[in-house]
Parts: C-alpha cells; structure tokens; sequence
C-alpha cells in the first residue's frame, strides 16, 4: 500500500492558516495585503532589528553614540526619495503618453496593442508599505552601522595589513596589484575618471536602495534586503573587525618598515595637488577623524573585506535578476569598483575578492532562507 506523505507546511502558509483560523474571513478582507507586506519582510526585520540592539549596548559599552547623525541620515534619505519619485512621475507621465497614442493608434488601424502596462498594479499596500519599512529602518541600520565602524580601532587595532600586502604578492605573482594596473591607469584623466566612479558609489547606494524599496519583484526585493543587511554585519562588522586593517593608503601609519605603496600615494598626491581627488580628500579627512577622535556620518577605517565591493556586487545580482542589460551594467560597475579600491589606495586587491566571494555565499544563503519559509521562486508572499 502506498502512504502519501503529507508536504510540510512553510512558515508562511502556517502563519496565514492561523491568522484565517482567528478570522476565516481574512482571506478577502483588506487587511490580507499588510499581512502578506508583515511575512515577507519577517527575514530583513529580524537580522536588522537584532543588529540594532546588539549594536547599541555595544556602542554604550564603547562610549559611543550610535544614533549621534540619524536626523542627517534622514534628511539624506527623505532629499533622494523625493528626487526618486519625481523621477517616477515624469516616468509614468512618459507612460501614460505612449498608453494615449497606443490607444490612438488602434484606432485607427483596428489593431489591439500588447503588452501596456497595467497603472493599476504601480500603486499598492505592498509598495507603499515595503517602501515606508525601508524608508524608516535604512537609516537607522547604516547610523549604528558607522559608528561601530569607527570602533573597530578600538575592539582589534590594525593587525593585519601587512599579511594582506603579502597575500597580494603573493596571488598576483610576485607584484604588488596596484603596479599591474599602473600602466593602464596611471593617467590624470583616467586616474580622474576613476575616482568620480567610485565616489558615485554613495549615489548609486541610495539609488539601489530606494529602486529596491520600491520594486514590484517581491521576492527578489526581500532576498536583496535580507542580503543587504547580512553582507553589512558579517562582511562590514564581524568580519572587519576579525580581520582589522586601514588599508594601502593608511600602510605606513600602521605598520612599520617600507611602504610598497610610497609610489602610489605619490602619485595620487600630486594629482590631488594639481586638481583634485575625493578619494586623497576623504583619506586625509578620515584618518584626521580618526586621531582625533571625531564621528564622521560615513567614517571609519577598514580595508578587509571591502564593504564598497561586496555592496556593488550585490547590486549586481540584483540586476542579473531583473534584466540581462542591467546586469551587465552593474557587473562592470561592480569591477570598476573593485579596480578603483586598488588604484585609489583604498584596499588590498585581496579585500575585494574575498567580500565578491562572500556576496555571493550571503545571496545564495538568503535564496535558501526564503526557499525554506515557503518562498520558491514565485513573486507572491503566499
């Protein structure tokens, strides 16, 4: 005789059953899409919310403020969502056109147009409310995020850069990563160009950020935020402070002996003196605050891993998943920044590819968390 096993039932499917347990009319209420909008962001609240508190005892320990800059962070966010949704607007103006001369158009010919998009599914509870959670929980995240950050001196001093500038010699057969790159970048203008794309990183950030907040893609939305948060606190806080170290452009200010870096410091000077660079700007800012003891809202000093490559790689994944075109675009964004960290003096090669590697382990990982709440490969919470 053969037994059917009755399948498990995921954590969604048993929370929806308790909830229409309690009130079987919930089904068709209005109050399904803030349940559906309560699920699908149980994963990111957690990790984030624990992160938050374990992160203000620690700061407290510390002597530290964690929330010292939060109503900047605000201020920041609030100016790049008005400037997003503006350009939503004149987005969805442009739609709205082609919509009146699709709909012109079959007029005339009598033939029906495909593929408009539906208006109605732009604005929903799901959208609105995934965007406020976010609005209200990024700041708050990236304000504990930094002031541990600028901690991290102070739990593990820097230790570690010089086995991380022979472990670059080392992979890159005996050269120093930067020199490989020398012949190829060690240009002014391409030195120039290389720098304005990294710093358009913050941009780039918050523009992921809020696209993401704002995505109909539920589940891609939720593994790119529970990815997001764990790539901050296992690669920018455990892992940082594991492995402490400021960095090729700090080299000589924490260790001792020749600095192979010398040259291409010298380099990036004298650019800096004839022009300008943010990237030898922020370095002496950062190492300024640093001595003297002063918050910075984006401050602190760790090279590995790389919290600037691991983020663009994630960015990455996010547009593979969306579209080929994107993700293509963000892939060589993502070995832009990853070639400037080298080249700006900002990190060890090895950083990068250690943060690549880990991204990429942290968005495998949050694919399982979903799989295993009962979230396979659909758009839908339940």
């Amino acid at each position: 005789m053969i037994v059917n096993k009755k399948k498990p039932e995921d954590f969604f499917t048993r929370v929806k059953a308790y909830i229409l347990s309690v009130n079987p009319r919930h089904e068709k209420s209005r109050l399904l899409p803030f349940t559906n909008l309560f699920l699908e962001h149980i994963p990111y609240l957690i990790v984030l919310f624990a992160y938050l508190i374990i992160g203000f005892f620690v700061g407290n320990f510390l002597g530290q403020n964690v929330f010292l800059d939060i109503k900047w962070r605000y201020e920041i966010m609030t100016s790049f969502t008005y400037l997003f949704f503006l350009c939503f607007l004149f987005l969805q103006v442009i739609i709205l056109f082609s919509r009146i001369v699709a709909h012109f158009i079959e007029i005339m010919t009598g033939k029906v147009i495909k593929n408009q998009r539906n208006l109605e599914k732009l604005i929903t509870i799901q959208r609105i409310g995934g965007f406020i959670i976010i609005y209200a929980t990024i700041p708050l995240f990236l304000s504990v995020f930094s002031n541990i950050k600028q901690s991290i001196p102070l739990v593990h001093p820097f230790t570690w850069d010089r086995f991380f500038m022979k472990l670059d010699r080392v992979l890159h057969g005996g050269h120093h990563p930067w020199i490989l790159l020398q012949p190829f970048l060690g240009y002014p203008a391409v030195t120039k160009v290389i720098d304005y794309c990294y710093v358009s990183w913050f941009l780039s950030l918050a523009t992921v950020l809020l696209w993401m907040g704002w995505s109909k893609k539920r589940r891609l939305r939720a593994q790119f935020f529970f990815s997001f948060v764990m790539i901050w606190i296992l690669i920018g806080t455990v892992l940082a402070i594991l492995f402490s170290s400021a960095g090729p452009c700090y080299y000589p200010n924490v260790t001792d002996g020749i600095n192979p870096f010398r040259q291409l410091m010298s380099y990036l000077d004298s650019i800096h003196e004839n022009s300008f660079l943010f990237a030898r700007k922020y370095q002496i800012g950062i190492w300024e605050a640093y001595v003297r003891d002063i918050s910075l809202p984006f401050g602190g000093i760790s090279a590995m891993p790389s919290v600037h490559v691991a983020t663009a790689v994630l960015f990455a994944f996010a547009g593979w998943s969306t579209n080929r075109v994107l993700g293509i675009v963000l892939t060589v964004y993502a070995l832009l920044i990853q070639i400037g960290s080298v080249h700006l003096g900002w990190h060890y090669a090895v950083d990068g590819y250690f943060a690549a590697l880990l991204t990429y382990l942290i968005w495998k990982l949050a694919d399982r968390v979903l799989k295993g709440l009962g979230w396979a490969a659909t758009e839908e919470v339940v």
